[in-house]
């Protein structure tokens, strides 16, 4: 799952994509790819037990520089997918509402 790719699909005239550089672009997906992530995570973290939760946190603290994070974490906690493509879809549903506001 790339959530780069995702939102570059879906949200592609919402978010002005065409307008932006190729590299200003690719820095926006991922810095907004990382929010949705990072909302993921605490989102799993609120939903799981208390001892589940510091060795979820552990592991990703772990593994946090590694560049292929989200493939090990979906392998590891396969659980965890649904949790990001509800933070993924609830980004998108918001985005489009409020860019078709104007």
């Amino acid at each position: 799952m790339d959530i780069s790719t995702i939102l570059a699909t879906d949200l592609k005239s919402p978010l002005g994509l065409d307008d932006m550089t190729r590299d200003v672009r690719q820095q926006f997906l991922d810095d907004l790819s990382s929010v949705i992530l990072e909302g993921a995570l605490l989102r799993y973290l609120e939903k799981s037990e208390e001892e589940d939760q510091s060795v979820f946190s552990s592991w990703v603290q772990a593994h946090a520089s590694d560049d292929n994070l989200l493939p090990k974490l979906l392998k590891t906690y396969p659980q965890f997918e649904k949790t990001l493509t509800d933070e993924i879809w609830a980004f998108k549903n918001d985005a489009i509402r409020v860019t078709s506001k104007g």
